[in-house]
Parts: C-alpha cells; sequence; structure tokens
C-alpha cells in the first residue's frame, strides 16, 4: 500500500519505467531466458513500479496479510482470525457451500469494455473456474453469490466467503460505473445486471457490518478524522 502522496509522485515515473521495460522486452524478447519473470509482459508494471520508487527514494516492505481470500485454511482462521488487509486476486476464489469457483486465468481474451447483450442469464454453471469458461461474453464477470445466500456459518468462514464474493462483486460494480453506464447504449439487461452487481456490493457491506458488531474476529476503522 502507498500513501496517496508517494503513489502521486510515483505514479508518472511509473509509466515511464513500465513503458521502458516492455520496450526492453520487445527488443530482446529471443534473449531473454525462458521462465524468467522478465519474458513476462504484464510483468512490466511490476519491475515499473519498483524501479520509480526507488528512483524517489520510496521503500518498501513485505506484509504477510497481502494474500488471496483462499489461501488460508478454514480451520486455522477460525482460530486465529483473519489477518488479510489486502485482497490479492492473482489466484482462486470460492464459496464451497454454494458450489461457487472464480479464477481470472479463466478468462483470456475477456474484455471489460463490452456493451450489452451479455447474456448472463444463459450460464449453465456457477462455476468460472477452469482454463477456458464459455459460460459468459465479454463485458461482466459471472455473478458471484449474493451474502445472503450463505447459510450459517462460524465468523471466520462467513469473513472468508465475503472476502471471495467481494473480488468479483466490486470488480462488476466498477465495470458498470466506469464504463457501461458512460458509454453503453441504453437497455434492460444493463440496467438489470449492473444494478445486481451493486446490489451484491451493497449486501457486502452489510454483512461485513453485522460481522464487525457481532464478533471480535476483525475491527473497521471508522475515524475518518485519522490520516491514511
Amino acid at each position: 500500500m502507498y500513501t496517496a502522496r508517494d503513489l502521486r509522485a510515483i505514479a508518472p515515473l511509473w509509466w515511464d519505467y513500465t513503458k521502458q521495460v516492455r520496450s526492453f522486452q520487445d527488443m530482446h524478447a529471443e534473449g531473454l531466458p525462458e521462465g524468467t519473470q522478465l519474458e513476462q509482459p504484464w510483468i512490466a508494471e511490476m519491475y515499473g513500479i519498483a524501479l520509480a520508487a526507488a528512483q524517489l527514494g520510496i521503500r518498501h516492505s513485505s506484509h504477510a496479510a497481502v494474500v488471496a481470500p483462499s489461501d488460508r485454511p478454514r480451520d486455522m482462521l477460525n482460530k486465529e482470525g483473519p489477518d488479510m488487509i489486502v485482497t490479492h486476486y492473482a489466484w482462486n476464489v470460492e464459496v464451497p457451500s454454494l458450489h461457487w469457483k472464480w479464477n481470472k486465468h479463466a478468462f483470456y481474451g475477456w474484455s471489460a469494455l463490452t456493451c450489452p447483450p451479455w447474456h448472463l442469464d444463459q450460464q449453465f454453471s456457477r462455476e468460472a473456474f477452469e482454463i477456458k469458461y464459455n459460460g459468459s461474453s465479454s463485458g461482466l464477470f459471472p455473478h458471484p453469490p449474493m451474502p445472503s445466500e450463505l447459510s450459517h456459518q462460524e465468523p471466520a468462514d462467513l469473513f472468508q466467503d465475503l472476502a471471495s464474493i467481494e473480488v468479483v462483486a466490486v470488480l462488476n460494480e466498477a465495470f458498470c460505473e466506469l464504463h457501461h453506464k458512460l458509454y453503453c447504449p441504453a437497455s434492460e439487461e444493463l440496467s438489470r445486471e449492473c444494478g445486481k452487481a451493486s446490489s451484491i456490493v451493497q449486501e457486502l457491506s452489510q454483512y461485513y457490518r453485522q460481522l464487525a458488531d457481532g464478533s471480535s474476529i476483525f475491527c473497521i476503522d471508522t475515524d475518518v478524522s485519522l490520516p491514511g
């Protein structure tokens, strides 16, 4: 995580270094050793931000709380409580009790900028987990479960399910708010599906609040006067 001040300083250099790394990758594509991270084009922006921060003297530190929702065994969470403060969606997310799974690697060739029709109502499975997924066109990911579908659980189990749902729910709401509602023609499908995306996010907030009020599993900082 970065402070707003640091990120404002890093952003221009981040972009410049990312372009330089991509240019280096293109120029030396034939000579880069196979299996190295540098040969992957998507890694360029990671090198870019590291180089930008280094130029500015901004140091990074690792934190065990930067994890994927499915990383921690549930029995461990129930004993110790979650220590996840940043969600990384590079790996699998799932809600086992509802047979729902999602993995971003199932969506090669998928585009967030596609306007309706999306045909999300024609998906035959709640799983978007395999290497190839044919249950949805581009535009929105298949909706995750509503939090209200979850059965009674231990607080840590509920937290992990909510964190998994949140990954896809927030992405879908962002696609709607930042693109579809602004640039796509109005339609019944757009209104229905984007409305559902917003409803899932709203329910998530309610369930997180209930979990925080009814359990000591984690705390939420509600003092907006504090910096950060």
